[in-house]
């Protein structure tokens, strides 16, 4: 992998908290969201393993170096209940929240 590779859609760090923020409270205790980054010294993508916390260095799971971190992604965890998603949690998302989502 290269170095510094960029990753598209990766958000300035003020801009991704306060995307997560909003998916989080729309999400009512049912979204979580899974902060991830990318290694400027080997280029691997990497995760945070504990869900809605970000740091401000993440240690390479590849390469064992530091990164600062001043961008950022995340992937949406939802831990559906019972009643389905709230519509407009889902309509935010561009789901149909009378079809669901696969619950395979």
């Amino acid at each position: 992998m290269s170095k510094n590779r960029e990753t598209p859609g990766d958000l300035p760090l003020s801009e991704l908290v306060e995307k997560a923020d909003e998916v989080i409270k729309m999400g009512r205790g049912f979204a979580k969201v899974y902060f991830e980054w990318t290694c400027v010294h080997c280029g691997s993508r990497q995760t945070f393993p504990e869900a809605n916390a970000l740091w401000m260095w993440g240690i390479c799971e590849e390469c064992g170096e530091t990164t600062s971190i001043t961008k950022g992604g995340y992937t949406l965890v939802l831990d559906m209940p019972a009643g389905g998603v709230p519509r407009e949690f889902a309509t935010m998302l561009g789901i149909d929240p009378n079809e669901g989502i696969g619950r395979g």
